[in-house]
């Protein structure tokens, strides 16, 4: 099947309705803009896919490879990301209100300016991300989540010394050493 035609299908696939199982083959597609609302991705391998400005509220995403995706502006906000493998991918400006990302990949994640209010991280790999930016991200959500010495991390209120030295063994991310 031909990637405009994998993307076709994709993209007409009902809302809250599971991809055939040649369609979960889907690396490196282009669905810039897509409507993909409320859509079952689950499993998927999209590694590399072009998903940037995409509408993927309520989406489910459940274990999917979006390793390498270009995902800057999308819209993710409730979406179901547990287990996602989100490694190395572009979440610059992208809104992830209230997304369950629990159990994520997200090591060397670029997350500048994304939207963070809300989302749950409980167990989802930092390591070298991103977060110096991230929008409405709250220490709860870091102590829940698995930062490691590389994750960058936003400036936060002096008040929680142990979450940036003791929790995660590192220094704030405003360290000029750590740039």
């Amino acid at each position: 099947m031909h990637d405009e035609h994998r993307a076709l299908a994709v993209a007409a696939a009902p809302a809250s309705t599971a991809l055939p199982v040649p369609a979960r083959a889907l690396a490196g597609v282009d669905l810039e803009g897509a409507d993909l609302t409320g859509c079952d991705l689950s499993g998927a391998d999209l590694e590399s896919a072009h998903l940037g400005s995409a509408d993927l509220v309520g989406a489910r995403l459940v274990g999917t490879v979006l390793r390498d995706a270009d995902l800057s502006g999308a819209d993710l906000t409730r979406a179901l990301l547990s287990r996602a493998d989100l490694r190395g991918a572009d979440l610059y400006g992208a809104n992830l209100s209230g997304a369950d990302l629990r159990g994520a990949r997200l090591d060397g994640a670029l997350l500048d300016g994304a939207d963070l209010h809300g989302a749950l991280l409980d167990g989802a790999g930092l390591d070298g991300a991103d977060l110096r930016t991230a929008l409405r991200l709250d220490e709860r959500q870091l102590m829940a989540a698995v930062p490691t010495p590389r994750t960058l991390l936003p400036a936060l209120p002096a008040a929680d010394p142990a979450l940036h030295a003791g929790a995660l063994g590192s220094e704030p991310a405003s360290d000029p050493s750590r740039r």
